[in-house]
């Protein structure tokens, strides 16, 4: 991963562009740091995503930045705007809703007339329906545990 200092600022940039925006010449199959230099490029050090919250929060590779002489990859987390959030919020409920139903389906052949289901099995079918009680809900629930 490299940076090229276009008027002192920081762009992505690869070799295969390097090699690109400069058809005239012919540059070895590796590099230097110092050749590379010479074009105002430079590697950049990658970071880990900061931890931050998916629903309520945006994330995204700000500007890098100069520490130790070294060029090193940063992050910005901005809040959600309420529109996004109502929006996480929408397919989180879904998917609980869609994975609730597949779960109560496995389960339907035994609801039948001609069955009989045991305490435990309906306890697990009425913790299933009541998924969406949990305070959590809908970004994070507790899935019942399946009777043997």
């Amino acid at each position: 991963m490299y940076i090229k200092l276009i008027n002192e600022i920081p762009i992505e940039y690869s070799i295969h562009q390097l090699r690109s925006d400069n058809p005239q010449v012919s540059f070895p199959d590796h590099i230097s740091e110092e050749l590379l230099a010479e074009y105002d490029i430079y590697h950049l050090t990658p970071t880990d995503i900061p931890t931050y919250d998916p629903i309520y929060q945006n994330i995204r590779e700000d500007i890098p930045t100069i520490i130790n002489d070294t060029w090193v990859q940063t992050w910005k987390v901005e809040a959600a705007s309420e529109n996004e959030i109502a929006e996480r919020m929408d397919e989180c409920e879904n998917n609980i809703r869609l994975q609730r139903t597949a779960l109560l389906q496995e389960t339907d052949w035994m609801a039948l007339n001609d069955s009989t289901l045991s305490t435990e099995w309906k306890m697990y079918r009425q913790a299933l329906r009541d998924i969406t009680a949990q305070e959590g809900f809908p970004c994070s629930v507790e899935w019942p545990e399946k009777p043997v």
